[in-house]
């Protein structure tokens, strides 16, 4: 499956909401999901950024670019694997 194009909108410490681009809705990608592809992250206090772990890893801001892809479907929601933008 291909990797849909869309912006961060909002981060907390258990997920992050995420808009597409070429489909605007919203989705919300979950901790585990988020350091399945990037590692252990921190969120910021004031929500409006992640700080990985590992080096290597994006550090990402609200407003920033970001793919997400379908991975699979498990307990209810789908896996959403996030990916560099481009």
């Amino acid at each position: 499956r291909p990797a849909r194009p869309g912006t961060l909108l909002g981060v907390q410490a258990s997920r992050v909401f995420v808009e597409l681009d070429d489909f605007p809705i919203e989705l919300k990608v979950y901790r585990p999901d988020l350091e399945a592809a990037w590692g252990p992250f921190e969120a910021a206090r004031d929500g409006t950024a992640l700080v990985f772990e590992r080096p290597g890893a994006p550090s990402l801001r609200v407003g920033d670019a970001v793919g997400l892809r379908v991975v699979g479907h498990e307990a209810g929601h789908w896996q959403l694997r996030p990916e560099p933008a481009g």
